[in-house]
């Protein structure tokens, strides 16, 4: 397998897990319990689901 190749799949892998905020050394929900798209801006692909923060 090429680098190109490993890169795609661990890239791939990361963006289907779930994504939380890394808060004082831990991920944790938005208080909300919201999330958002995250899209690939070239083709606007749904790309995976993050915790959506507020301030």
């Amino acid at each position: 397998m090429t680098q190109q190749l490993q890169s795609e799949t661990r890239v791939r892998e990361f963006i289907s897990r779930s994504h939380q905020h890394y808060i004082d050394g831990n991920w944790v929900s938005s208080v909300s319990g919201k999330s958002m798209d995250d899209m690939d801006p070239s083709t606007r692909e749904v790309l995976t689901q993050v915790a959506r923060g507020e301030a």
